[in-house]
């Protein structure tokens, strides 16, 4: 039995059909949604350095503990005597890496204390589409470690720099080059449960009203 063969009109027109449909959704996903190219969860935060070059007498940050501002978290043997190592504000300790013993560069990260009860994502866009994003737009938020789902948001900042290192939370996405910078953008979360601090994100920041959030 001879196979039957779609006419060669039927067979163009499908063709056609099936371009025009990845031509609208892609037009659709760069008029309405900007998608970062990585986004993580964060919270303000700030570094505990090392003051001076030395070595570690005494060292009690320890991941997860809260502190107060001005707490001690460690003493300093230096040349010039001994040094504390103080949190700048209150939180709790994201990241600690001083050992007692361990000899250390002046301005050594130490520690990082942030106050996790303001987190927020941050998404790194890309430069050639940031000029469309604006504070106030709505985002849709979701996380890999919370399936099935998403939570509501919106641009609360779009920094004035790009992204040149590594987050203290989350190490830097690739690939990173000098053709293409990203700039990071702040995405205030509404209704999240507490989660932590470093985990992956997935954005999509809508840029008009008619693509639905």
């Amino acid at each position: 039995m001879a196979s039957r063969q779609l006419p060669t009109w039927l067979a163009v027109l499908l063709v056609l059909v099936g371009a025009g449909v990845i031509v609208g959704y892609y037009w659709y996903e760069g008029t309405y949604f900007v998608r970062p190219e990585a986004a993580y969860l964060s919270v303000p935060h700030h570094a505990v350095r090392a003051p001076a070059a030395g070595r570690i007498l005494t060292f009690r940050a320890r991941p997860g503990e809260r502190v107060a501002s001005g707490a001690v978290l460690g003493v300093l043997e230096t040349s010039a005597g001994a040094a504390d190592l103080i949190a700048r504000t209150g939180g709790a300790v994201l990241a600690a890496y001083g050992t007692r013993g361990e000899t250390v560069a002046a301005g050594q990260v130490l520690a990082y204390v942030g106050n996790p009860d303001r987190e927020y994502v941050e998404a790194w866009v890309s430069e050639d589409r940031l000029a469309g994003v604006r504070v106030g737009m709505p985002a849709r938020v979701s996380f890999p470690a919370l399936p099935g789902r998403t939570f509501r948001g919106a641009v609360q900042a779009v920094e004035r720099t790009s992204v040149t290192g590594k987050s203290p939370l989350l190490p830097t996405p690739g690939p990173f080059s000098s053709r293409t910078q990203w700039v990071p953008v702040r995405i205030a979360l509404r209704g999240a449960p507490p989660l932590a601090a470093g985990l992956s994100a997935r954005v999509s920041i809508l840029l008009h009203g008619g693509g639905g959030a």
